[in-house]
């Protein structure tokens, strides 16, 4: 192994940028699955879906850049100085590891709005978590989702785990023939802030 990442910056801003974009797809495979299939009761979840899910769409770019800009920043900020191979492979993995948290707290937002018509909050869980309010009803309540028993949680493990699988292979990838230069880069994500 070599002392220093041969790769140059670029190449990490575009890591950086493949990964936010996949968080942001995983995000987008959530919405679509849960503008689709109805809520707990049978009914549909949301009827005019269609200015929502644009909405859906733009928040969640804004949460997956806001988790990806202190990586972008570094990268930027790094310049065209050479990169210990070590710290580009965990800096990107630490940016894969908050999009991952990032995505299932998204899954799990969307199922809690889903069941309840709230957002998930601290507060909504220590209140539930005191009145003991996760017991056998809610397993019940869980194995009677009329928008398929147990999906929200087959949804939330798989597409988490692609995430994982899918970054991890855009780490280990080589440099794309075409990079971002940092001023594009930089454009991109101001534009999605």
């Amino acid at each position: 192994m070599t002392c220093c990442d041969q790769t140059g910056n670029p190449h990490h801003v575009t890591v950086a940028l493949r990964l936010a974009a996949l968080a942001w797809l995983a995000m987008a495979l959530q919405e679509v699955l849960l503008y689709a299939r109805p809520d707990p009761y049978g009914e549909p979840y949301v009827r005019l879906w269609h200015g929502y899910f644009a909405y859906a769409l733009a928040y969640n770019l804004l949460g997956v850049m806001l988790v990806s800009a202190p990586m972008l920043v570094l990268w930027l900020a790094w310049g065209s100085r050479p990169v210990p191979a070590r710290l580009a492979a965990g800096v990107h993995r630490l940016q894969l590891g908050a999009l991952v948290v990032t995505v299932v707290l998204d899954q799990l937002d969307n199922e809690v709005m889903r069941f309840m018509g709230v957002h998930l909050t601290y507060g909504l869980l220590r209140t539930y978590y005191r009145v003991n309010a996760w017991g056998d009803d809610m397993y019940r309540i869980i194995l009677g989702d009329r928008g398929g028993p147990g999906l929200p949680f087959l949804v939330l493990l798989l597409v988490a785990l692609g995430l994982v699988w899918t970054g991890r292979r855009v780490i280990r990838s080589k440099p794309l023939p075409a990079t971002l230069p940092p001023p594009a880069a930089l454009a991109i994500a101001i534009v999605s802030l």
